[in-house]
């Protein structure tokens, strides 16, 4: 009886979750739709405010993290278009460090600082340090693994990058292939549905360590 009202309590308090994204999210696109910088950098560290939840299991908590994740690729379509919102992104990466609790404002400079470094107005490898280092802030297992694992997500695309303009300090590289590690391992929380015990990682990782160790130095 006492696992049943767990698992009960457990549903109650993911779909309250859910439900609070969905909330913020109506208004989030109400004002992606209005180019209302402000308003949607409100309504988003609101919505990633529900991340801030450690009553969840990893598989649930997985589920809460791709509802955030949807929204937030539309929130990173909004950042790429200046012409829209009228900021710069190096002033987005500062505005966005204002946002009032740590974990939506690491969530949103993972966001911005992707477009930042795909913009390259600023050295690749500086901003990847910045994210990493300030990811390691969070120290809940759960809700820092995610964080890491999005941070993984966002970056993906723009290894090569990184890793050709740091060829003099690969280590910095070798240290986002670390985070892609962490990738992996949330998404196989999910797969293995085991609580810590995590599957073998995917070729996904493997395919980032070639790639650093092919760069020149």
């Amino acid at each position: 009886m006492m696992i049943s009202n767990g698992i009960e309590d457990e549903e109650k308090w993911l779909a309250e979750g859910i439900a609070g994204i969905q909330h913020n999210a109506f208004y989030l696109h109400r004002a992606v739709d209005s180019n209302n910088l402000r308003e949607a950098l409100k309504y988003s560290a609101q919505l990633l405010s529900e991340l801030r939840t450690s009553k969840l299991s990893p598989h649930k908590y997985y589920e809460l993290y791709m509802r955030a994740f949807d929204e937030l690729r539309r929130l990173e379509m909004f950042f790429k278009d200046e012409d829209r919102h009228g900021c710069s992104i190096v002033d987005l990466y500062e505005l966005v460090q204002h946002a009032g609790n740590v974990l939506p404002r690491l969530y949103l400079l993972c966001t911005v600082g992707s477009v930042y470094i795909k913009s390259k107005e600023a050295p690749a490898k500086d901003v990847l340090k910045d994210l990493v280092e300030m990811c390691r802030a969070v120290q809940n297992p759960i809700r820092g693994l995610f964080l890491r694992s999005y941070l993984a997500q966002v970056s993906r695309d723009k290894l090569p990058d990184i890793v050709l303009v740091v060829n003099d300090r690969l280590n910095l590289s070798e240290e986002f292939i670390c985070v892609m590690g962490e990738s992996n391992k949330a998404y196989h929380i999910r797969a293995c549905n085991v609580g810590y015990v995590f599957c073998e990682p995917t070729i996904e990782l493997n395919h980032c360590a070639s790639i650093a160790k092919s760069s020149p130095r």
